[in-house]
């Protein structure tokens, strides 16, 4: 179980007798065979994301290939804080998948189809896997990010920021933060009809 700003799983996977190439094509046979959606292609990897639909969990996985070894990361792509052991799950589930086509795909074939793929790879100039990973700054501002007004990202913040106020002033005002009483909701705008009735 992965806990902290973006929950997250790494695991690094060795090529052994595989060449970068090799274990690219197997790489993305593998995501495209879980109906994981590759969004990123590089010499240096790849970046495929879960698609359980619009209201569940996904998380982002990104394979980066370097001096023989590939680390495989899964991370939550929600603001969440825990994970409940799902990227690790989503890690193992993938290198399971390519152990199975590595014994089921010839070498030739993964050169011949790399020949394929190459023509769609990003250009190394552009790659955004070569870049450093985030800063812990970098991490830490990017979860406040939700509650900041942008443009094209306006209303949410602020009625996020609006119910962090109003919790905020309840609890200073003296409302209990885990057993607040019926009154006390209430009195800071909670509905009961039969309450509203009798007022």
């Amino acid at each position: 179980m992965a806990v902290g700003f973006t929950p997250k799983h790494i695991e690094d996977f060795p090529l052994n007798d595989l060449t970068p190439q090799q274990f690219f094509v197997l790489a993305d046979e593998a995501a495209t065979r879980i109906n994981w959606k590759v969004a990123y292609l590089s010499a240096n990897g790849l970046i495929a994301y879960t698609d359980n639909g619009m209201f569940s969990w996904n998380a982002e996985i990104k394979i980066k290939i370097e001096k023989g070894i590939a680390r495989i990361q899964s991370a939550s792509t929600s603001n969440e804080i825990i994970d409940w052991g799902k990227n690790k799950k989503n890690v193992i589930n993938f290198i399971t998948n390519l152990e199975e086509l590595k014994g089921s795909i010839p070498k030739e074939e993964l050169d011949i189809k790399y020949q394929k793929i190459s023509e769609q790879l990003v250009s190394q100039e552009e790659d955004i896997l070569k870049l450093p990973p985030a800063t812990t700054t970098e991490q830490i501002n990017g979860f406040f990010y939700i509650f900041k007004p942008v443009k094209g990202f306006f209303i949410t913040p602020i009625l996020l920021d609006l119910n962090i106020l109003i919790f905020a002033l309840m609890v200073i005002s003296g409302v209990n933060i885990m057993l607040p009483d019926n009154e006390s909701l209430l009195n800071w705008g909670g509905k009961f009809p039969a309450y509203d009735f009798r007022r």
